[in-house]
């Protein structure tokens, strides 16, 4: 009988052994496409006031929600039901802040600025140790669908209360693995007199 408890722990043991202990999780997976979206959008951003003149990026350490709240895509017939489901995503989690990681790829330095640095920022819109900085970027979180292979996000940047462009952007995986912006977005958002943001249609 012993023997055969033994028998039993060594086979159990064994099984273990050859799990695939170093396959990336399901979370791994989803925050490493969150980074690659993150810095696919970071790679050349659009502001308010024309090319990006950022000598460092300024990024916003909390996500945020979405401008306008409700995002303006506009999915096509085929990618419907995949769209859906990154909505139902979106509705579950959009009201819960996600904090950032020093996780991105990008070409620029970039320095994350917790609540008191981004009340900083705006109360002057500038940093003295960082003169060449004109930006704030603020990034929502990113939303799937099942099998994550359509996203969803937002962007914004902000240099002052009447410079201020706000962004939902579509991605869809390629057949290699790599993002892609999708054309599916129908408006963006400025901000205008008195600080009010103020939608445009595509």
């Amino acid at each position: 009988m012993a023997y055969r408890y033994c028998a039993v722990f060594f086979a159990c043991a064994a099984a273990s052994a050859f799990q695939p202990g170093d396959a990336p999780s399901a979370d791994a997976a989803r925050r490493a496409d969150v980074y690659a979206i993150y810095s696919l959008l970071l790679a050349n951003p659009q502001t308010s006031h024309g090319p990006d003149d950022n000598q460092i990026y300024f990024i916003a350490d909390t996500t945020v929600p979405g401008t306008p709240r409700e995002p303006c895509v506009r999915a096509p017939a085929e990618a419907a039901a995949r769209f859906a489901e990154v909505m139902a995503d979106y509705e579950r989690r959009k009201d819960t802040p996600s904090t950032l990681e020093r996780a991105f790829q990008i070409s620029k330095p970039y320095r994350l600025l917790k609540g008191d640095g981004v009340e900083e920022f705006v109360a002057t819109q500038r940093d003295p140790r960082a003169p060449k900085v004109t930006d704030l970027f603020r990034l929502t979180d990113v939303y799937f669908d099942r099998n994550r292979t359509l996203a969803l996000t937002a962007i914004s940047t902000w240099c002052g209360s009447l410079c201020a462009m706000y962004q939902w952007k579509v991605l869809e995986r390629t057949a290699e693995g790599q993002w892609q912006e999708m054309p599916w977005v129908g408006c963006f958002t400025v901000a205008q007199t008195q600080g009010k943001p103020t939608d445009f249609l595509r």
